[in-house]
């Protein structure tokens, strides 16, 4: 499928959708909409070990996300890999890119690729959500 720059439509007739069909009137409606959440980080651990526990707290059901930690280069000796190896209650993808300058474009660019799900949140690593 190809995206034109700037094109909600898809997003769009999925909203459309989900108010025809009631998918967000049902109690039930995160177990039918799964999404992978993109966090891009850089040198940031403890922003992203507040994010990712921010995100164990929300009660999006957590068999139905994921989250697809995008590192633009952080310093090894700092590396932010052993947080996608802790046990949170989703599936945590941790991609890494050498750091050649601000490429944070290039990095979720990556992550959208490695993204199992159609629907995607995109957060900055200093983004921390609130309990909902």
């Amino acid at each position: 499928m190809a995206y034109l720059a700037n094109d909600y439509s898809l997003l769009e007739r999925r909203v459309k959708e989900y108010e025809a069909n009631g998918t967000f009137h049902s109690k039930n409606w995160q177990k039918t909409v799964p999404l992978s959440v993109l966090v891009s980080v850089y040198n940031q651990e403890e922003q992203l070990r507040k994010i990712l526990l921010a995100l164990a707290q929300q009660t999006y059901a957590p068999e139905n996300f994921e989250v697809v930690i995008v590192d633009d280069g952080s310093r090894k000796e700092t590396s932010l890999d052993y947080m996608a190896r802790q046990n949170f209650p989703f599936n945590v993808k941790y991609i890494w890119q050498p750091d050649l300058g601000f490429r944070v474009a290039k990095a979720r660019n990556e992550g959208l690729k490695r993204a199992q799900h159609e629907t995607i949140i995109c957060l900055d690593a200093d983004m921390i959500p609130e309990h909902v």
